[in-house]
């Protein structure tokens, strides 16, 4: 069983975190925590575990990407490691958890970058931006909150 469904499910058992079959169980991880293939063969991932007979959790992984394979899993938020150099975008949350992706592909990652209308490779696309911190966003959340999530 990989690492981060073993914490989540022995956090389960402890009661530190509560079961919530309707839940999803998202573990963020800093820079200096080092998980496996993240940055290699992922940027991320998701998956689910049985914890008992009849329940099913979902889970996922985001790690630290902006810090520890920019120019791979952080673009459009860094300088893009491959292909041509654009303009990097500022998150509008001051961090970055759009590269979630574990081949085989799915929707979001097949045209990884793309976030607005007209992008081609190193160009993200047209976005709305905040003129008072230049982040760049393409959804609006609850009480206002701005997101920038890859285009489907």
């Amino acid at each position: 069983m990989p690492l981060i469904a073993t914490l989540i499910r022995d956090k389960i058992s402890s009661k530190i975190f509560p079961l919530d079959p309707n839940g999803i169980y998202l573990v963020l991880t800093a820079k200096d925590v080092s998980v496996e293939r993240f940055c290699m063969g992922s940027c991320g991932f998701h998956d689910s575990i049985w914890v008992s007979e009849k329940t099913r959790l979902v889970y996922g992984h985001v790690g630290d990407s902006l810090v520890q394979c920019p120019g791979v899993c952080a673009w459009p938020h860094a300088v893009p490691a491959y292909g041509p150099p654009g303009n990097v975008l500022v998150a509008p949350n001051g961090v970055d958890s759009d590269g979630i992706a574990l081949a085989p592909l799915e929707a979001v990652t097949a045209c990884s970058g793309v976030s607005g209308v007209e992008a081609y490779p190193g160009y993200p696309g047209v976005l709305l931006v905040n003129e008072s911190s230049n982040a760049s966003y393409n959804v609006y959340g609850v009480n206002g909150r701005t997101f920038l999530l890859p285009a489907i």
